[in-house]
Formats: structure tokens, sequence, C-alpha cells
């Protein structure tokens, strides 16, 4: 059986859509390859996948002086990746990108094992940037991010179970909740706090009228105890919070987004600020914005604002639907060819 590495994480953006992708892998023995103790480890384990640490190097934004020792330190990360490829021996490698692929990435180059690359966001991450002319196929979530010749627009490959049909009200009952208007807050898999903070300060307005679903991250669990508010750090069944809300307010990573207009919600974009990224969750925001689809600058929130869109969205119709790109056993299909 031919063997396919998958690599990419430190957050569930660059995970997620390896793990959708599972299912679809049967033709494979799946090896992934990530950084220890992150949260691609773990999801490896739950979902029985063999997992190997790899050494990586972390570009800082915000402080460029950690950067000194990149050119020393990448290389020796690479070398010692490249002795890992050869005893696994894959026939193709996926990678989602993140500093958590660059070693993989640069050693299947070298050792001339075909690669894919996926890039998630409307501007391409400097790691992608690094390996997308040697890649066999640079697939992307839109269509402007890159127009080369190798290049496919997929889509991001989404978890089935956000599909599967749910009752509503059951769930509510699950958790505890009262069958009323429902938001879900979420920062993504690290959590935000300057998010959570503000949903936190909103509480008192938004618990008179509204069930709050919060995943505050993990290590970032809220000791708020208000009826109508369920803090939980993390959720392997986000399908079902999902299911229940109404309106999502989120970060603006490419798969919430991906998420989001699959399920057709109705949501507030609180992109990361550009003194913490590189700025990518702004531009993503800023192209799904729409009238269901409402975005806030993380620098300038304003509490009276906010609620007041709340309310407004609350009274708007459900949006349609949107799942662009292909399917994941097309993805999987491209995948296994490649490596014949």
């Amino acid at each position: 059986m031919k063997t396919i590495i998958l690599c990419g994480g430190g957050t569930a953006g660059h995970v997620m859509p390896n793990v959708a992708l599972l299912p679809y892998l049967k033709k494979f023995k799946v090896v992934y390859l990530g950084c220890k103790g992150a949260i691609e480890e773990e999801l490896c384990k739950q979902n029985g996948i063999e997992f190997h640490p790899i050494e990586v190097v972390k570009f800082s934004r915000t402080n460029l002086l950690k950067n000194v020792k990149i050119p020393i330190s990448l290389p020796i990360c690479v070398k010692k990746c490249e002795k890992l490829l050869r005893s696994l021996n894959p026939s193709v490698v996926f990678s989602k990108g993140g500093y958590a692929s660059l070693p993989v990435t640069i050693s299947a180059k070298r050792l001339g094992i075909p690669y894919v690359i996926h890039e998630s966001d409307l501007s391409m991450g400097v790691a992608n940037k690094l390996v997308r002319k040697g890649a066999s196929i640079v697939m992307t979530n839109f269509e402007s991010t890159y127009t080369a010749k190798n290049a496919i627009m997929t889509g991001i490959p989404l978890r089935d179970n956000l599909f599967t049909p749910l009752n509503r009200t059951k769930i509510l009952e699950s958790l505890n909740l009262p069958d009323k208007k429902t938001i879900l807050v979420t920062g993504g898999s690290m959590g935000a706090k300057n998010l959570n903070d503000f949903i936190i300060s909103c509480l008192d307005q938004l618990t008179k009228n509204y069930n709050i679903i919060h995943l505050t991250g993990k290590g970032k669990g809220s000791n708020v105890v208000k009826e109508g508010y369920l803090p939980i750090e993390f959720s392997q069944n986000i399908g079902q919070l999902y299911k229940c809300a109404d309106i999502v307010v989120s970060r603006a990573g490419a798969t919430a987004i991906s998420e989001i207009r699959a399920l057709g919600k109705k949501a507030i974009l609180i992109p990361l600020s550009k003194k913490a990224s590189r700025g990518d969750q702004i531009k993503n925001a800023k192209y799904v914005e729409c009238d269901t689809i409402k975005v806030f600058e993380e620098d300038c929130l304003d509490k009276i604002r906010f609620l007041k869109t709340v309310d407004e969205l609350m009274r708007k119709p459900a949006k349609t639907a949107i799942k662009s790109g292909i399917s994941n056993q097309e993805i999987a299909n491209i995948l296994y060819n490649i490596s014949l």
C-alpha cells in the first residue's frame, strides 16, 4: 500500500482539512508529520493515525530578532526531516501549509517526492510561497490566490459530520440550554483572549434574548456562570454547535469562513489584527462580507454597534449555503493519481 504524508499544524485551521480527508484516503497508509504536543498530535491519536514529531522553525512577527536564527536552524530541521522521509518512503506528500509544513515540503522537494500544497487563505502564506513552484499541484480555496499552471481551485476539505442532519431542540436540551435563538462564538482552536473578553463584557445584554455557546479555546475556559451562557474550551462535535447557531461570531480563519458559508450561517467576523498576523484574516473577511456576514475590526470593537448588529442579523432570513470547489473524494483521487 502506498504511503501518504500529511503535514501542516499549529492550529485547527491547518489540521482539520487533513482530518476531513481521512475517510477518503483508504488507498493509502496515512502518516502525519507535525509538532510534538500540538493539536495535530492529539487529533492523530483520536483518529488512530501514525504520527511523527518533527523539529520546526516558527517565524515571529512580534519579535523579529528571533528570526535571525532561522537560516541556521531551518536547514538542520530539513536535514532531520529528510532522514525521516527516507525511512517512511512516501509516494506523495499533502501539505496544508503553515510553519509546521515547511521542513516536510522542502525535504520532499529535495528528495524528488511528489508533493501537493493547499492554501486556504485569500493571500498565500510564506511557507506555501517558498515551495509552490516545485509542487505537483497547488490547491487553493479562492480562485484568485494563485493562477499558475499547477493551480487548482478546490475549496477547503470540510468534515462530513458538519452536514449530518441533527435535531436542534434535542441538542440544546442536551446542553442544558433553553430552546431559543442561539449565538455560537468561536475564536478558533487556540482561542482569542480579546474576543473572549469582549463577549463576556456583552453577556448581560446578550443573554436577555439569546443563548451563548462560547468556544473559548484550550486553556482559556471561562469561569463566568450565567443562565443561557455555555463556555466550552474545545469541541469535537462542532457540527452540533453549528446546528444550534442562528448567528456565528468568529475569527476569520479560512476554514471557519468556509464552514459558515457551507452551512448557510449568518455571521459576525472579527479578524485577527495586523499587529498579530500578516493580515490574512482581514483579507478573508472583507472578501466574503455581505448582507448577512458582517465584519468588525478587532482594534475598534464597539459594544453598542455589535449588539445592534446581532439584533439586526437575527431578524434577517437565513443565508443560502455556499460550498465552492470540489468534493473531498475528488481531492483524494487527485492525490492518488499523483502517487502512481
